[in-house]
């Protein structure tokens, strides 16, 4: 069965597969390193795996190292900086920060500000975005927040649900995603209105990201944990905004669709003007590398992950 569309692959360049020593079973977190070493979280093992660029496994923690009975809980967001701390966020209100080695540094706890499901991490702004619920506040919807890396200062918060959209639905399927470019504009993902947003900074100012994507149909409303299983199975009746990924100047957005192909994606450039769409895969995107290259796992087959990158851009290094 053809995994991709032709539009996929006229879009993207298959670099190479990566069979991983040690076997996952599903992805709930990634990120690529500086070093082109790959950090994801496995669930439900709830095990954080550090592997080589050819799939050598190098470190399998978890939990930060606090105590021995600490554990990570479940990870929604991993991030990577220049020096190679690694940011694990939880879902217990916690964001971990740990060297390149997996040795602890430090935790910011952020049980007020809710669960954490994306994180982002801006060095020339010195900042680390995160966005995520208040655990068991339906009311209060999807917030994101920035901090100082140095102190770890609370700067500001943006990002909220329109009030009559707040108490249709579940805070559990609320799972944000974010990135930042070069210029620290953040787009991220904002699942319970379903659509793509860009945040400035500076002005505090944040607008509907202009892409084709937030036309799409978003899943019925329901309110009740019984009906969440049954709407989201109806395949073809919807398709949501799941993931969103900076590339140098381009904007890569994946929906969640189901049929005829699980995900598509669209590319952008940082304007939302639309360059390319009804790019086709039954591949799962689970995150990218500090170069920009995009990787994929094949939920029939998970422990082999697929690189691509975006042809036509220039990569650090390449």
């Amino acid at each position: 069965m053809d995994l991709t569309n032709g539009a996929f692959n006229r879009a993207f360049l298959k670099r190479r597969q990566i069979r991983l020593q040690k076997s996952i079973t599903r992805i709930l977190a990634f990120v690529g390193d500086y070093r082109q070493d790959i950090w994801l979280f496995d669930y439900p093992s709830l095990k954080l795996r550090k592997y080589s660029p050819r799939g050598r496994c190098i470190l399998e923690l978890t939990g930060p190292g606090i105590t021995k009975q600490d554990t990570f809980g479940i990870v929604f967001g991993l991030a990577v900086d220049s020096q190679g701390r690694v940011y694990v966020a939880n879902t217990g209100g916690r964001i971990a920060i740990l060297t390149s080695e997996g040795r602890y540094l430090r935790s910011i706890v952020t049980k007020k500000m809710g669960v954490v499901t994306a994180l982002a991490v801006d060095e020339k702004r010195n900042s680390l975005y995160m966005s995520g619920t208040p655990a068991g506040r339906i009311d209060m919807g999807q917030i994101a927040h920035r901090f100082e890396l140095t102190d770890w200062k609370h700067i500001d918060s943006f990002l909220d649900v329109p009030s009559e959209v707040r108490t249709r639905h579940l805070t559990s399927y609320n799972f944000g995603s974010l990135d930042v470019d070069a210029d620290g504009k953040v787009f991220i993902v904002h699942q319970v209105v379903h659509g793509l947003f860009k945040y400035d900074p500076i002005s505090r100012k944040l607008v509907k990201f202009p892409g084709r994507s937030q036309y799409y149909r978003p899943p019925p409303d329901f309110s009740t944990t019984r009906d969440i299983h049954e709407i989201l199975n109806r395949e073809g009746e919807w398709s949501r905004v799941a993931k969103v990924w900076v590339v140098g100047p381009r904007i890569i957005v994946a929906i969640m669709q189901h049929t005829p192909f699980k995900y598509l994606l669209e590319v952008y450039d940082l304007n939302g003007h639309l360059i390319a769409t009804d790019l086709m895969t039954q591949l799962t995107p689970v995150g990218r590398d500090q170069q920009g290259h995009l990787y994929f796992y094949d939920e029939a087959h998970p422990s082999t992950l697929v690189e691509y990158s975006l042809r036509g851009i220039s990569h650090e290094g390449e």
